[in-house]
């Protein structure tokens, strides 16, 4: 069995070096009130705050941290591809200071379906155990990874327009529209279009009878609209 506990972020997607810290209790302090921590997991990008991009700098610090602690760090990466492209690095080196790390094949990428954990041999294996146990797997599978493979070959370098439309419709609903958003660092806009969420769900509506799917979001009146290789 496990608990998680979420901690605050700042708006640019970080949680505090001091707070997470605060928040560790390792095996060695004993503290029989409590139970120890597992691991730490950062999402990268931030869903809830509109695709922002961890700095790979805090990313860092969180790694010397738990290395301090002795506590595994684990990526939340269902949008690591963007983060990556973002960043302008490799996915590899932005998951590098991670033990372990979740992607996603569909988000972003656009394959059908799919998403893949990565991390040590041992980890690896104990993962498909437990996979086996619950009834997992599927045969035939590789039409599957088709899909993701030409997603890898053809889409993920085509990703930058994603972000490029993004920084274009966030333009164009400051500029001229006149109506707050989150400025992206992906390809996630967040904007407000109301303080009523019953105008907020009207406007999603008339959007998607024009063909333009948007959705309600966190925060009274707001809106998530995410842009992809198929827009």
């Amino acid at each position: 069995r496990t608990a998680v506990r979420t901690l605050p972020t700042n708006s640019d997607g970080t949680i505090p070096i001091e707070l997470l810290e605060d928040h560790i209790i390792t095996e060695a302090e004993d503290d029989v009130h409590a139970g120890h921590t597992a691991a730490v997991f950062l999402e990268n990008t931030h869903n809830g705050l509109g695709g922002k991009v961890l700095p790979m700098n805090y990313v860092k610090q969180v790694r010397e941290l738990c290395d301090r602690r002795k506590v595994p760090l684990h990526c939340d990466g269902a949008r690591s591809w963007n983060a990556a492209v973002a960043l302008g690095l490799p996915l590899s080196d932005v998951l590098a200071p991670f033990d372990t790390a979740s992607i996603c094949l569909s988000k972003g990428l656009g394959a059908p379906v799919g998403s893949m954990i990565v991390g040590p041999a041992p980890f690896i294996a104990r993962a498909r155990k437990i996979r086996k146990m619950l009834g997992g797997g599927m045969r035939q599978a590789g039409i599957v990874a088709a899909g993701a493979l030409y997603a890898l070959d053809h889409i993920l370098p085509r990703m930058h327009e994603d972000h490029d439309m993004a920084k274009a419709l966030y333009k164009g609903i400051v500029d001229q529209v006149k109506i707050p958003a989150i400025e992206p660092q992906s390809n996630i806009v967040v904007f407000a279009v109301s303080d009523d969420n019953k105008k907020r769900d009207a406007f999603v509506k008339q959007c998607d009878e024009r063909g333009l799917r948007m959705v309600g979001w966190l925060g009274k009146g707001s809106v998530r609209a995410v842009t992809h290789y198929g827009n």
